[in-house]
């Protein structure tokens, strides 16, 4: 039920629904991008690399926004006023009100859309594989987590190992061609 557009690479608008935003970059904190995400009735603007649950219930006329702060900083602004969210907080704006004031929620307790969000997160992050990878090579730490697995190897360190079957041998499916 919900519905989202992706107006710019760091502009989202949340017409409906509920998203999970997470913000990548707490190595460099100053290279984050600082997504907006647009609701009816309230922006949030995100302030660092964190995570954040972003809630528009409602339509154009009349709604209430919701932000979720699990970690990081954010605000959350309408034409009414606007407050600042710290992780482990949320705040709720109502059409043509000021965001309420931010209050404690338990960011433990997941319902099965923050489930859900959580496994295609570590997906695409790579929970694993991020550590061991430069900053620059992160982006495909996902992928190395769903083909392979890390192994410590005394002498080179921590090395990338493909999942593979018992009997496959590299280069013995296909041909070889020769190019000018």
């Amino acid at each position: 039920g919900t519905t989202a557009e992706l107006l710019a690479d760091d502009l989202i608008r949340l017409l409906q629904g509920r998203i999970t935003l997470v913000v990548l970059g707490a190595r460099n904190p100053s290279r984050a991008v600082r997504y907006q995400v647009d609701a009816p009735s309230a922006s949030v603007q995100c302030n660092a690399p964190g995570e954040y649950r972003v809630v528009a219930v409602g339509d154009d006329t009349a709604g209430t926004t919701e932000l979720a702060v699990v970690r990081g900083d954010a605000t959350l602004a309408n034409e009414a006023g606007s407050v600042e969210v710290r992780a482990g907080e949320r705040s709720v704006a109502h059409d043509a009100e000021a965001p309420g004031r931010p209050q404690y929620f338990n960011s433990a307790r997941l319902d099965e859309f923050d489930r859900w969000s959580a496994t295609r997160r570590d997906e695409q992050i790579g929970a694993t594989s991020a550590r061991y990878l430069p900053e620059e090579l992160e982006p495909y730490a996902g992928t190395l987590d769903r083909y392979g697995m890390w192994r410590y190897e005394p002498s080179n360190g921590y090395v990338w190992f493909p999942k593979v079957s018992a009997d496959w041998r590299p280069y013995s499916v296909g041909y070889w061609r020769n190019y000018d």
